[in-house]
């Protein structure tokens, strides 16, 4: 499993200097202006950039698609995009949902002829149909568990439906999901989040180490490397290997 650091953008000079992840997810709404440019003038990154459709929602902003698309047209083709994705209202109804699939499929279908790596989101509430549909197109496929859809649904049954379908064949991200215990239960490819930051206030909580006081980032960095490496062995124990 590749566990991505998001929202780098109020620690990016401790995360470079740490140097213990290369694997960085950036948000379009959020940091990407600000962080995409450096980590293509350091190279050797595995880049993947969102457009950030939930924190633009809760913001009250709209993400014009050709802005987006003309934003990462200037980085390397080679990086991964994710499609802007039209997220569910709360409580959606059944027309809701169906307008919202049809519109993030349009989008997908849209920027995939301008974009080479771009990565189709399916929602929790969506119909699984939709997940299949995007199986079809693309070997590496997001989720996105924000419950703000649909009611009802059996987030374990949910996953097993998901992961049942894409087997070993289809790559399955999670946005925002590093749920040790989803982790060790369902072969997630790769995942992201903000859980690396957690607890740490970086200019004020420490802990000493080796005679010196060290930030608790980097402590926080080399857990979530160990926990990366030990779920991708157990994953590769269960049989499941991604070249």
């Amino acid at each position: 499993m590749k566990y991505y650091l998001s929202a780098i953008g109020s620690c990016e000079d401790r995360v470079f200097e740490n140097n213990t992840f290369k694997t960085i997810l950036s948000s379009f709404a959020v940091d990407a202006k600000k962080i995409l440019p450096l980590l293509n003038d350091m190279g050797g990154y595995d880049v993947m950039v969102d457009s950030g459709a939930f924190s633009a929602l809760g913001r009250g902003i709209v993400i014009n698609i050709d802005e987006y698309l003309g934003f990462i047209q200037q980085f390397p083709e080679e990086w991964y995009y994710i499609n802007l994705d039209v997220m569910l209202p709360r409580n959606a109804t059944e027309k809701e949902i169906r307008n919202c699939e049809e519109q993030g499929y349009e989008n997908y279908l849209y920027l995939s002829k301008k974009v080479k790596n771009l990565l189709p989101v399916y929602h929790y509430g969506e119909d699984i149909k939709v997940f299949k549909r995007y199986c079809e197109l693309s070997d590496y496929v997001c989720i996105n568990m924000n419950k703000k859809g649909k009611k009802g649904i059996d987030k374990d049954d949910y996953l097993s439906e998901i992961f049942s379908i894409s087997r070993d064949k289809v790559k399955v991200h999670g946005l925002a999901i590093t749920s040790i215990p989803l982790l060790y239960r369902y072969p997630f490819y790769s995942a992201d989040s903000i859980s690396y930051q957690r607890g740490a206030v970086f200019e004020k909580q420490k802990y000493w180490a080796h005679g010196k006081l060290k930030a608790i980032l980097y402590q926080s960095l080399r857990d979530w490397k160990y926990l990366e490496q030990q779920i991708t062995n157990l994953w590769k124990e269960r049989g499941i290997i991604w070249t």
